[in-house]
C-alpha cells in the first residue's frame, strides 16, 4: 500500500495559506507557481464537534452538511484520508517489526 495523499483539491482551493502565497506572488509580480504555493499548506485536521477542524487555519467542516458544498465534498475525503493513513502506518510498523525480527535471526 502506498502512502495516502491528502485531498489536494481541498488544499489548492480552500487553504488560506495557499491563497495567501498566490496573492503574495501576484503583489510582487512574480510568475505563478501553483506547486510552490501548495508547499505553504499546513492542513492537519482533528475531530471537532460534528465534524473536523484544521489545526492550522481553524476551518471547521461539519456534518450534517447544511448545504455547504465544501463540507459535503471534502469532509468524507479527509476522514477517509485519516483512516487510510492509520492503516498505512500500521502496515509500515508491521513491516518494520518483521524486518527487525528477520535481522535478529541472522
Amino acid at each position: 500500500m502506498q502512502q495516502p495523499q491528502f485531498p489536494q483539491d481541498f488544499v489548492r482551493d480552500h487553504c488560506w495559506k495557499v491563497a495567501e502565497a498566490s496573492d503574495w506572488r501576484q503583489r510582487f509580480r512574480l510568475p505563478p507557481d501553483p506547486d510552490g504555493d501548495m508547499a505553504f499548506a499546513e492542513c492537519a485536521f482533528h475531530s471537532a464537534g460534528a465534524g473536523m477542524e484544521c489545526e492550522s487555519c481553524e476551518m471547521h467542516l461539519t456534518r450534517p452538511f447544511l448545504g455547504h458544498e465544501v463540507d459535503e465534498k471534502f469532509l468524507p475525503l479527509i476522514e477517509d484520508y485519516y483512516r487510510q493513513m492509520a492503516q498505512w502506518e500500521k502496515e509500515q510498523e508491521s513491516e518494520r517489526r518483521a524486518e527487525q525480527d528477520a535481522c535478529a535471526r541472522i
